[in-house]
């Protein structure tokens, strides 16, 4: 009762709060972009959308125990890294199961030592320096990668961080499903969505 009577008495001694304006988009004079056309350097285009050449992802699975958990996250971080790789067209030139698995590492767990990640980069400092050496042999190979795949949910900027680090766009669970529904959307109302 005291709170209420305390709020009460604040709102009456206190002048209303006037309505601000809904904020305004600022042009700043000292800007050197003249046009409102977005360049094409500055728009990064995360994976490769020709769908005669779907992109490939270099997939990233933690540890887990017990190894039957692990075999089967990994199994669905390669299912849905081919899903990503199909055509877009509807038809598939090869059956799903014929495709070569794409190029993948297992790495060691951050929550098996600690009961937080990393907020950084998710991963330890080795962890991370091993899977860009895994990157960088992938690519003398001639395997053209064209993001990593973290069959985790990153943080914004545990994302960041490892696309800092590797040199490559980086996608977790959530926003590898989102790609997927965004490569296959084809009506204008899954487009929107």
């Amino acid at each position: 009762m005291f709170r209420a009577l305390n709020l009460l008495r604040c709102r009456l001694i206190e002048p209303p709060c006037p309505r601000l304006a809904a904020p305004k988009i600022l042009s700043f004079p000292l800007s050197t972009k003249q046009s409102n056309e977005p360049d094409p350097q500055d728009v990064v285009s995360l994976i490769n959308r020709d769908p005669t050449s779907p992109p490939r992802l270099f997939v990233v699975q933690p540890r887990l125990r017990p190894d039957a958990a692990l075999h089967a996250r990994l199994d669905e971080a390669l299912c849905l890294a081919n899903s990503l790789e199909e055509q877009r067209d509807g038809f598939f030139h090869t059956d799903f199961f014929e495709k070569g698995l794409p190029p993948h590492v297992v790495v060691q767990n951050p929550a098996a030592r600690s009961p937080k990640p990393r907020a950084d980069t998710y991963f330890g400092p080795g962890t991370v320096d091993n899977i860009k050496i895994h990157l960088n042999a992938a690519e003398e190979k001639g395997e053209i990668i064209d993001a990593v795949f973290v069959n985790a949910i990153l943080s914004g900027i545990q994302q960041r961080n490892l696309e800092m680090i590797w040199g490559k766009p980086v996608l977790d669970r959530v926003g590898l499903i989102i790609e997927i529904f965004n490569a296959h959307a084809f009506t204008k109302e899954a487009k929107l969505q």
